[in-house]
């Protein structure tokens, strides 16, 4: 059977037209996708959970090949991504990225070297173009923070209300996974955010 893995960084970010054109793909094929929304792409691929379950069908055999849109959705970074796509090669899964036209796994069931190289220069470059990103987004703050009338975060020494802070679509996130059972080491790894955090969720929730 085929799978389509799709992950979106927020809850709210949707993907429809990449998944729309994935199934297009697939014809009159069988197909299961795997959903890890409102994940981020910090989280090693193993660690997300509709990822995990998508190695389990691999590895039982239940998916013999994967769709992926780009290869930003295989990893967390270089290692991972190569790591991620080489076990499934090893499995017999054959691994198709869309937007840089990668299969994986040649005629004889082996990792095309072509594919190789070409793996590893564009999962070093997209891991590249994400550190450039979050350095700018930092620079950027930090310029924005000298001119009061441009940044609009929370200024040093303020208190955010409890009304604010339950709002907040990641504390409304937090709340969610905790109702659904969700440990809070789980929700640290999936949301990237503090226990701390996590914790005063629970707490607040709780006493709500």
């Amino acid at each position: 059977m085929n799978a389509i893995y799709i992950r979106t960084s927020s809850a709210e970010q949707v993907e429809t037209r990449q998944l729309d054109h994935l199934i297009a793909r697939m014809g009159d094929a069988p197909y299961r996708v795997y959903e890890d929304l409102g994940v981020s792409g910090t989280i090693p691929f193993e660690d997300r959970p509709a990822a995990a379950r998508l190695l389990s069908a691999i590895e039982s055999g239940k998916i013999t090949s994967c769709f992926f849109h780009e290869l930003s959705r295989c990893g967390r970074n270089t290692v991972n991504i190569l790591l991620t796509l080489n076990r499934m090669a090893e499995l017999g899964c054959q691994v198709i990225i869309e937007k840089e036209n990668i299969k994986l796994l040649g005629p004889d069931g082996e990792i095309h070297p072509t594919s190789q190289l070409t793996l590893s220069i564009l999962s070093a470059v997209s891991e590249l173009e994400r550190s450039q990103l979050r350095s700018r987004q930092k620079e950027g703050i930090a310029i924005a923070r000298k001119d009061p009338t441009k940044y609009t975060g929370r200024q040093k020494g303020t208190k955010e209300s409890i009304h604010t802070f339950m709002e907040k679509s990641r504390s409304k996130k937090i709340a969610k996974m905790l109702a659904d059972g969700f440990r809070i080491s789980h929700i640290a790894k999936i949301l990237s955010v503090s226990p701390i955090t996590i914790r005063k969720v629970k707490k607040l929730t709780a006493s709500a």
